[in-house]
């Protein structure tokens, strides 16, 4: 539960001295050996199957990444173990606090309590950074000190969706959706405008209980943030506007496909690295045991990082346990709802 809470705090910490002392990298390394030994001690009998597939995961990473290392020009060891390492801390995290949930180690409160802080400081720490005109020093970014616009900008969606849920308890939550909102527009990315626009959708279709409360106190927050973001960021969301422009006419005037503007031009280095693959003579043994992750270049989508570094089998495995997930429901209807959507 600590290192739950300490995570934006570490972030913060890495973006301000990142480039000094590595906190992240550190924090992670740490993290995962620490995981990995504790789910030794308290996994319950029922998922003891799903703690041998990650052990399994983690030995086959670490052969996989020497083997690319002996088979390449060399040079990939250090970059493909930092991938594993990421990739290996949200296998082992989430298993961990399964556990520690079958166990009743972590209750639910002290999930909800951890969200509902989230809630709060991860939009306030990231709106406060923009107006002191402080970010990451290993470059500029639209997160502030946080490193990864693509990341923040999953984790202020998934806050958005919970804080609704956490108004209909307390009006004062839709304050955090709010914050939530303006922050999600200071990243200045598109995908998550249509996340927000899903959720409210799937709200209004299946939330049928507050569905005009939602619709009106979702469109006067919607006029709230314009109006404080025109206020206190009004150079900087037209510069994000023009940047949006511009695009959007390069689609337009140049023959470039919509499909291109939304993913940032992320399918055609998608389909490049299928084609390095495509054409190699090994194409089989590549699919079925990836290519590394030092091979990929800017793909930026998790799900094809995953298939392409390691493989059509791990990936099968990862996403099984992943979707699994979904089976866990609690007996509050409502919440499941909300847990869903933020899970998806």
């Amino acid at each position: 539960l600590f290192t739950m809470f300490s995570a934006p705090f570490v972030d913060l910490l890495n973006g301000l001295w990142g480039n000094v002392v590595p906190f992240g990298k550190l924090v992670r390394t740490s993290l995962v050996f620490f995981n990995m030994f504790f789910i030794l001690l308290h996994v319950p009998a029922k998922m003891q199957k799903k703690t041998v597939v990650l052990y399994c995961i983690a030995f086959y990473l670490v052969i996989h990444s020497l083997a690319i290392e002996l088979l390449s020009a060399g040079n990939t060891l250090i970059h493909n173990f930092y991938f594993d390492l990421k990739f290996l801390l949200f296998l082992s995290e989430m298993l961990l606090i399964m556990s520690c949930i079958e166990r009743k180690i972590l209750l639910a409160d002290d999930l909800e309590r951890f969200w509902k802080f989230n809630c709060w400081f991860v939009p306030v720490s990231l709106i406060g950074t923009n107006i002191l005109n402080i970010s990451n020093t290993s470059s500029y970014s639209n997160a502030g000190l946080y490193s990864s616009v693509n990341a923040m900008s999953i984790i202020l969606i998934i806050q958005f969706i919970l804080s609704i849920f956490y108004a209909g308890k307390s009006v004062w939550y839709w304050g955090a959706v709010l914050l939530n909102v303006v922050a999600v527009a200071l990243l200045g990315t598109k995908s998550p405008y249509l996340f927000i626009a899903f959720v409210v959708l799937a709200l209004l279709l299946f939330y049928s209980k507050h569905r005009l409360r939602i619709l009106s106190l979702f469109t006067i927050g919607i006029i709230l943030a314009v109006v404080f973001l025109g206020s206190f960021f009004a150079d900087t969301m037209s510069r994000l506007i023009e940047y949006q422009r511009y695009h959007v006419m390069l689609v337009l005037n140049n023959g470039n496909t919509i499909l291109g503007y939304l993913t940032s031009g992320r399918n055609i280095m998608l389909q490049s690295a299928w084609n390095s693959i495509k054409e190699n003579s090994l194409q089989l043994i590549m699919i079925i045991f990836g290519v590394g992750h030092s091979s990929l270049s800017g793909i930026e989508m998790d799900f094809f990082e995953i298939l392409f570094s390691f493989g059509v089998t791990i990936t099968a495995v990862v996403y099984g346990m992943v979707f699994s997930i979904f089976r866990l429901k609690s007996l509050n209807k409502a919440l499941n709802l909300f847990l869903n959507l933020a899970l998806i």
